[in-house]
Parts: C-alpha cells; structure tokens; sequence
C-alpha cells in the first residue's frame, strides 16, 4: 500500500469517527479497504469521481468537492454509477453484502471527498492530495 493509501485510509478512519458520536462504521477496517480498493481500480480519487459523473452524479460529485453544502447520494445512486458487478466484487472483497457496502460509501464517500477539496478545488497532483489528505488526519 502506498503512502497517498495509507494517509486516505487513515482520513477515512477519522471522518468515520466523526460519524454519529465518534463510533467506528460496523465493519470498519473491511469498509477502509473497500473505499481504498475502489479508489485503485479506478485510477486514482480523480478517476473513481469522473466514473460516478459518467454515471449521472456531476452535480451530486460538484457539490462534495465545491464550499457549499455536501449533496447527499443514495446507495441506489452509487449502484448504478459503479455497476453491480464491481459492487459485487468489491462487496465480496470487503466480505460484506452489496446493501452494506454501498450504504457505508453513501455515507461516507461525500465527507471524504469534501475534506479531500479544500477550498472548494480536489487537488490535482499527488502531493495536493498528500497535503490535504494530511490536513485532514491533523483536525
């Protein structure tokens, strides 16, 4: 695992605590590595966003990345923009049901990529996103 996907899974951990009293995600340390397997098998976090825009989420995705308020997307939302059968192989790999798994990123992908886009701007180079992703673990 890289550097950039040990400072994400990290921020993913952290915005997970900050989720409804500080309690970890059922199934935490499976749905860091479903995020983090996600965002690899589309490229990168720039890839994974273009896929879900090409899957009909532009506006949805703007809003996590713009200063206003975080749009919200359903599991249903992600479905369709991810496929069901990359969701069935990443809910595999996680060792949870596709429901689960696509209810823990509807969740938990928009606060991500928000803390990712400071300013209102997703980094474009590696070390932006370093810089933000360790912005993020230092809140």
């Amino acid at each position: 695992m890289g550097l950039f996907d040990q400072i994400a899974g990290a921020a993913i951990g952290a915005l997970q605590q900050q989720v409804a009293g500080a309690a970890p995600a059922a199934g935490g340390g499976a749905a860091i590595q479903a995020i983090m397997q996600l965002v690899q098998q589309q490229g990168g976090l720039h890839g994974l966003l273009d896929k879900l825009r090409g899957g009909g989420l532009a506006e949805v995705v703007q809003s996590w990345i713009g200063t206003g308020a975080n749009q919200p997307v359903s599991p249903a939302q992600l479905s369709t923009a991810l496929g069901d059968q990359q969701v069935g192989q990443l809910a595999g790999a996680a060792g949870m049901a596709p429901q689960e798994l696509l209810g823990m990123l509807s969740q938990h992908l928009p606060g991500l990529v928000d803390q990712l886009s400071p300013g209102g701007e997703l980094p474009h180079d590696m070390a932006g996103l370093l810089q933000a992703g360790l912005n993020l673990l230092h809140r």
